[in-house]
């Protein structure tokens, strides 16, 4: 059986920013292997259902599918890149992107786990491979891959001329003062498109168009009334921000279900609902069994994780079985178990675990929250419960620590010919290639930069360290520096003028804030360890380094001044959260 979830966007309802691209790539990968899914779940919430999504043709006839020994004309692969969505980069290290160098073409595509990498010998496929994102080093070999469109909506030439069709029927004002209308107009996807998806198509579709019309419903939770909520949030954000004529906003009945209409689907269906109502015709009250330590008779706050494990086991009249988070963590616990007199008995599964006939047993998942049903049915207790430690849960966006600044070139692949990049000691000029150079009989290779008046500086490849990407505008329009000059160093030293004169009004600004005293917050540890503990996710570092400063200000006398900044859908609020407890208590 196959376990299908469909993410939300994560956004809320008609925000000027669009989701991210993994999130973009899950949706598709659900929405292109729904259609053939005979056997399986399918897990989405409420609000996620009540949005319109684009139609199965869409998803369908969107692929992309390339096999070895293929001819394929990489400039016309490219531009069918383009218009189904994907973005042409350096180097790719997202969903979405792709790049060309030579005979090479890297691109990640949407519902992959991995970027690919195409080799072309004599315009036909000659390898297909995997490989690392962060390494660049390819891993697996393939004989196919198929690519999803980009993003859920089309920009193809047709796909635009609807767009502006329906823009000018559906909205009053002049559409040159929109910014999105613009950017759609050019082939751009401008941040937060998504809600104008009505736009691009002749008809949207729900979820129930992708599903078969026999599949049965399990609704758990009083779904009716979130709906209600969420189409209520819907109107009222649609009313506040629809009034502004260089953001017209499309109709929530176009963009969204309505609960009238979301039961009228759900009726054509047999649904078992699940939800507390006493009052319900058929009503079965299902029973709150938790043994000791978990039946809160009793205070256990202060027992050793291992301590209560024992109380579990000996208050439980069936076999328990413990989860913890990989094989290291297994071992370890096993041995602090064995100290205590508990042998658990290692198992792979829930299903070995019963034929294994052990009353104790241990296991490797991914299960942060217990199981219990009855005194005389099999528990289930992970780590997170007995010894507040977090199991790493896998995020949808995995990303290693970057201590590199974004300016910071960091291989050649991230260099092509035209690009305006800055030398420490010379300014700003444009990388020309790489060239090889006979130096004292030994060939070398150097990067050629080219300078106002046409002058030229060859910089060894083990110095790429003092090239960084240029960022002061466009990239066609980059002044150019003249070698030889003081131009370049009159320019740093005035930028540290400016540097240093900030600096001084800062350091003005600080000093007085440093000289008054603010609220200190007292904290209770034990009450916040138990809230922390109550998150599903592991804090990442970024994360984890935020909300331990924010909790430092917040409990100290000094004045707080802190900016917590990331992207879309990676944890702010978790940081908000934090703090939001620490002021309450």
């Amino acid at each position: 059986q196959e376990i299908i979830l469909l993410h939300d966007w994560e956004t809320l309802p008609y925000d000027n920013f669009s989701p991210h691209e993994d999130i973009i790539s899950d949706r598709l990968k659900a929405f292109s292997r729904l259609p053939s899914l005979t056997e399986g779940i399918v897990i989405v919430s409420i609000t996620t259902l009540m949005h319109r999504v684009p139609p199965r043709h869409f998803v369908e006839t969107g692929v992309l599918s390339l096999a070895l020994g293929e001819a394929l004309d990489i400039q016309r692969f490219t531009r069918n890149l383009t218009k189904n969505g994907y973005r042409s980069v350096d180097t790719v290290y997202e969903h979405g992107e792709f790049a060309t160098r030579g005979s090479l073409l890297d691109v990640f595509p949407m519902g992959s786990d991995t970027p690919l990498r195409i080799d072309l010998f004599d315009g036909e496929i000659e390898t297909l491979r995997s490989f690392d994102p962060d390494t660049q080093r390819t891993n697996e070999r393939l004989e196919r891959i198929d690519l999803l469109p980009a993003r859920e909506y089309p920009l193809h030439a047709d796909a635009i001329e609807r767009f502006k069709i329906d823009w000018y029927r559906s909205f009053d004002g002049d559409p040159e003062k929109c910014s999105v209308f613009l950017e759609v107009s050019q082939g751009r996807a401008p941040q937060g498109a998504e809600y104008y998806m009505p736009l691009f198509f002749d008809e949207c579709e729900s979820l129930f168009d992708y599903l078969p019309s026999d599949i049965p419903l399990i609704m758990v939770g009083n779904n009716f009334d979130s709906a209600k909520r969420f189409w209520g949030e819907v109107n009222n954000r649609y009313e506040e921000y629809g009034v502004d004529p260089r953001r017209p906003l499309v109709p929530p009945s176009r963009g969204f279900i309505a609960p009238e209409e979301l039961y009228a689907h759900v009726g054509q269906h047999c649904a078992v609902e699940f939800r507390d109502n006493t009052n319900a015709s058929l009503h079965y009250e299902l029973g709150a069994y938790r043994p000791d330590p978990f039946a809160a008779t009793e205070d256990f706050r202060n027992v050793s994780g291992v301590g209560k494990l024992s109380v579990l086991i000996k208050s439980h009249d069936s076999p328990v079985l413990l989860s913890v988070e990989s094989a290291g963590r297994r071992e370890i616990i096993m041995e602090s178990l064995t100290g205590e007199g508990l042998k658990p008995t290692p198992v792979g599964s829930w299903e070995e675990f019963k034929a294994s006939g052990s009353d104790f047993g241990i296991t490797v998942t991914d299960i942060t929250r217990e199981l219990f049903i009855a005194p005389n049915a099999p528990a289930l207790i992970s780590e997170d419960q007995l010894f507040g430690q977090r199991v790493v849960q896998k995020r949808r966006r995995l990303r290693e620590e970057e201590t590199d600044t974004q300016a910071i070139i960091r291989d050649l692949t991230e260099l092509r010919p035209g690009l305006p990049v800055v030398h420490l000691e010379h300014g700003v000029g444009r990388y020309m290639g790489l060239e090889i150079l006979t130096i004292d009989g030994h060939d070398a290779e150097f990067l050629l930069l080219e300078y106002a008046n046409d002058d030229k500086l060859y910089v060894p490849v083990g110095s790429l360290h003092l090239i960084s990407r240029y960022s002061g505008g466009d990239e066609d329009t980059a002044p150019l520096h003249r070698l030889g000059t003081e131009q370049w160093s009159k320019a740093r030293k005035k930028a540290s003028e400016r540097a240093s004169d900030v600096a001084a009004q800062l350091l003005e600004v600080y000093a007085k804030r440093e000289a008054r005293v603010g609220y200190a917050h007292t904290l209770d540890e034990s009450a916040w360890a138990e809230f922390c503990d109550s998150f599903n996710f592991e804090e990442t570092p970024d994360q984890a380094a935020a909300i331990e400063a924010v909790r430092a200000d917040m409990c100290a006398e000094k004045v707080m001044d802190r900016l917590v900044c990331g992207d879309v859908g990676f944890g702010k609020t978790e940081v908000a959260m934090r703090a939001a407890f620490i002021a309450a208590h």
